[in-house]
């Protein structure tokens, strides 16, 4: 008869808790045989959780910030000739994005390149997709028509673990002059 050893009794155990190894995720009958890569199945089958995380759920779009818009319309014709010194836009944006639209607030000409403009968006949660497009329109607002300052597409910016705010510079040139503005974006993670 052999004498039990520590030593063996440790390679026993190495032994049994190395082939009952399953993966997260991993759902195995009792009874049910081999599981894939070999090992001993539990007695009673086994469910193995998959460990939680956090994940981006949703996200909002609360605000823009203008920099830098065109000083007119085209050529020499100003954003709003009639009003006497105040020839500067009325902006408000247009957000567009999955089907959905989204208005901001208006400035009543108040855009100056001296200083930004912001324009509070009412804008309400969507579900996040890392590859969702947002078409930004920023228009001057007039009586009859208002007069499409310029449009972009961005793509929301995905943040870093658990950050709750990113921002999403767009910087670029029409025919009519050049567009400089920061989209603020808010995120909101779940545990999965």
């Amino acid at each position: 008869m052999k004498k039990y050893t520590p030593l063996l009794g440790a390679a026993s155990l190495s032994f049994t808790l190395s082939s009952c190894y399953m993966p997260p995720g991993a759902y195995y009958p009792p009874g049910g045989g081999t599981p894939p890569g070999g090992g001993i199945t539990p007695p009673g089958g086994g469910i193995v959780p998959t460990p939680k995380k956090y994940e981006i759920d949703s996200y909002r779009i609360t605000g823009i910030r203008i920099y830098q818009l065109p000083k007119r319309k085209s050529g020499s014709i100003p954003w709003d000739p009639s009003l006497g010194n105040t020839r500067n836009p009325d902006v408000f944006a247009v957000l567009k994005s999955n089907g959905r639209t989204i208005g901001t607030s208006v400035t009543r000409h108040d855009h100056s390149p001296r200083n930004s403009t912001y324009l509070t968006v009412n804008s309400s949660s969507m579900n996040f997709d890392r590859h969702r497009r947002v078409h930004v329109g920023l228009f001057d607002r007039d009586r009859s028509n208002s007069d499409e300052i310029g449009g972009y597409n961005i793509t929301v910016p995905t943040p870093a673990s658990r950050q709750t705010r990113a921002k999403k510079t767009v910087k670029y040139r029409n025919s009519n002059g050049d567009l400089y503005y920061v989209v603020d974006f808010s995120y909101t993670w779940v545990l999965r």
